[in-house]
């Protein structure tokens, strides 16, 4: 990511639906390398509004960020 980057992948996204960023489910990727605390559900690898990660796991900036999503 760049900084202030915002990314993401969308998963269960029913097709042929317009606003799939609504329908559908987004595991978020965010430039929040530097937060501290508790991640909320719109932090990186959250659920986007729906489940927070347990804790802040993205790399700065610039850096390559990689994560597993799996469905079952």
């Amino acid at each position: 990511l760049t900084p202030g980057g915002n990314s993401g992948i969308f998963i269960r996204v029913p097709h042929h639906r317009p606003r799939t960023s609504v329908v559908g489910m987004e595991i978020q990727l965010l430039d929040d390398g530097t937060k501290t605390g508790t991640p909320t559900s719109r932090d990186t690898g959250a659920i986007y509004r729906v489940q927070g990660a347990t804790k802040f796991v993205a790399k700065p900036a610039g850096e390559w960020n990689q994560f597993a999503v799996r469905c079952e």
